[in-house]
């Protein structure tokens, strides 16, 4: 029996464990060797959140690998998947991991990119927002061919791959044992081409996970090429049991095969001889029998020559008869021979013809869809100047969503579907009235949602926290004692004692803190800088729960502010009675709005976009 062959899986660092204990649970002898590992990107998993928000309900997501899964989890943390989203799994391994996270993914039975862009579900994204997340340079098909059908794609990577110096193996192996090696991705194709001797390994047999793949490994010289059914594990290990299956039979048939010096010298025990083949074998028992025959006649005409030469004129007519007789049958047994022949190779033009008919079935249905795609292409090219028209007002209906959820600038998505109507207007096409009627309801959907514009509020907020530093604080001010004597009029004489005595009683008690009757405490600089700060932080703090929607917060950081004025500033001053009117109105204003969760418009539109770009009319 041969050895088994060996194996040599390449795959990143973190995936190399998991596989190779899949395969040791299906006896195959399998080396792993890590040349790239998965390094993350945070910033694209900051931008991860965002990008989530802003996809309208409804929009494709299509992850690429398990990394691509597991990163974009560990980066939303308790928030999770939107499940009002459209989730695709370019491979089972992928849709397996959104499957743990409770998200059900559609694949496709080709797991690559041209088999998920074949998917019904994604063959009819002609538009709108598709969200990519996966790795640095990878899956540039899918980018480039959703780009095209005018999608707008958001590639999210995640992760990038970088080199593992030097490469990790599994256990110890040399280039001698390896027979086979099975590659994920082009760009642990191109690592090890980097780090081993190219001309071995154009010499060995490859197993790839996908067409593209294939194509790359053909355009670096490598002849033995298998494909999996995708890169998971199982597929894998499945397309190693073929692989060996192939070797095996190929070995079966190399040993059960004579090579040309034993055909020539038979085995000295066997003395049975080879049957020859059924033509050959009539065409030489023929021959045979013509030369037994020939021999016969020879025979008989010597004897007859030599004893009957009374009836020499007899004998000498009898070889040419014979003569005739075996032309005739050696004639009649060539005929027979063809015919069979003949027959042969027509049972055989009719078996071959059996199995080259579901190719051409085939053929013949490869062939209907490229008549099909021609059409296709010629309905495309002659489109109407209103179908772009149409693909303007959807793009205008998507900018006033995200205008909306994203910056709630109510007003600005108001005027973009206002100008999304006026598109539809302007193509005078009757059946997109049940557009524009949506485009109303929506319309009028926002202007209800009313109040007051948040930015206005904000500004307004920026500028009182601005003058806080102007506003008087209510303290006393003593009057100077030189200045309170010289206006009493104080005499200078002794005898006068008793009226200066009077004057200055009266002059004291006529000071504004005995007249009003409250006691104001002094404020040195440092407190009264710090009452002003804390005037100012009340009102950011409002200014920051606008922006925020929050109104509980907004309420209370007002109030703070009105009670820090009625408690530590001058009330009788105009510049505090203009501040106290403003907060007044400032509270009676509701910062909550109530957004729609989306617009009716939206989907309509992208439906009957679609529908143009089919050449289906509706």
């Amino acid at each position: 029996m041969p050895n088994k062959p060996g194996f040599l899986l390449l795959r990143p660092k973190g995936k190399l464990p998991a596989s190779e204990r899949a395969f040791s649970a299906a006896g195959l002898n399998v080396v792993g060797l890590a040349l790239l590992q998965i390094e993350a990107v945070a910033e694209q998993q900051t931008q991860l959140a965002a990008d989530l928000k802003a996809a309208p309900e409804g929009s494709p997501v299509i992850f690429v690998s398990t990394e691509a899964v597991r990163l974009a989890l560990e980066a939303l943390g308790n928030n999770g998947l939107r499940k009002d989203l459209q989730y695709f799994a370019v491979g089972s391994s992928t849709a397996q991991a959104l499957a743990k996270a409770g998200i059900k993914a559609q694949v496709p039975e080709r797991q690559d990119s041209e088999g998920l862009l074949a998917l019904d579900a994604l063959k009819r994204v002609n538009s709108g927002y598709v969200l990519l997340i996966k790795g640095e340079g990878g899956r540039p098909l899918i980018e480039e061919k959703l780009t095209k059908r005018g999608c707008e794609v958001v590639s999210i990577c995640l992760y990038r791959r970088v080199p593992v110096s030097p490469p990790q193996a599994s256990r110890p192996w040399q280039e001698s044992e390896i027979q086979c090696i099975m590659v994920t991705s082009g760009e642990l194709l191109d690592a090890a081409f980097s780090k081993f001797d190219p001309q071995w390994l154009r010499q060995q047999h490859w197993i790839v996970v996908s067409e593209r793949l294939a194509k790359l490994a053909k355009d670096k010289q490598i002849k033995r090429i298998s494909i999996s059914n995708g890169a998971s594990d199982d597929a894998l290990i499945e397309a190693t049991k073929q692989f060996m299956e192939k070797q095996a039979m190929a070995e079966t048939a190399q040993q059960q095969t004579p090579s040309p010096s034993v055909a020539k010298k038979p085995d000295a025990e066997v003395k049975k001889t080879p049957t020859p083949a059924k033509g050959n074998g009539l065409l030489w028992f023929f021959i045979l029998v013509l030369f037994v025959l020939l021999g016969a006649v020879a025979a008989a005409g010597y004897w007859g020559w030599m004893t009957l030469s009374s009836q020499q004129n007899t004998l000498q007519s009898l070889p040419t008869e014979v003569e005739q007789k075996l032309i005739a049958s050696a004639a009649l047994q060539k005929r027979n021979v063809e015919q069979q022949l003949a027959d042969a190779f027509s049972a055989y033009e009719a078996e071959q013809a059996q199995k080259a008919f579901p190719l051409l079935s085939e053929l013949e249905q490869l062939e209907v869809r490229v008549a099909d795609n021609a059409q296709m292409l010629d309905q495309m090219s002659g489109r109407r100047p209103n179908d772009w028209v149409l693909a303007e007002a959807d793009y205008l209906v998507r900018m006033a969503g995200r205008k909306l959820w994203l910056e709630h600038d109510v007003d600005t998505a108001i005027r973009m579907l206002k100008d999304a109507d006026v598109r539809l207007q302007e193509m005078r096409d009757p059946s997109l009235l049940p557009v524009r009627q949506l485009l109303a309801e929506d319309i009028q959907g926002l202007s209800q949602i009313g109040g007051a514009p948040l930015t206005d509020i904000a500004l307004r907020l920026g500028s009182l926290a601005a003058s806080t530093d102007d506003l008087p604080l209510d303290i006393i001010v003593l009057p100077d004692v030189d200045s309170a004597r010289s206006e009493a009029g104080l005499s200078n004489s002794v005898d006068d004692w008793w009226s200066n005595l009077k004057q200055s009683w009266h002059a004291l008690f006529d000071i504004k803190v005995f007249q009003t009757g409250e006691i104001k405490p002094l404020l040195d600089n440092q407190q009264q800088w710090l009452i002003k700060a804390r005037l100012r932080h009340q009102l950011q703090m409002a200014q920051q729960a606008v922006l925020l929607e929050q109104e509980d917060l907004y309420q209370q950081a007002l109030a703070d502010a009105k009670n820090l004025i009625a408690q530590y500033f001058d009330s009788n001053q105009a510049a505090i009675a203009a501040v106290n009117q403003s907060l007044e109105e400032l509270m009676a204003m509701a910062i909550a709005r109530q957004y729609p969760q989306r617009l009716l418009s939206a989907q309509a539109l992208q439906d009957r976009l679609a529908h143009r770009l089919e050449g289906v009319q509706l």
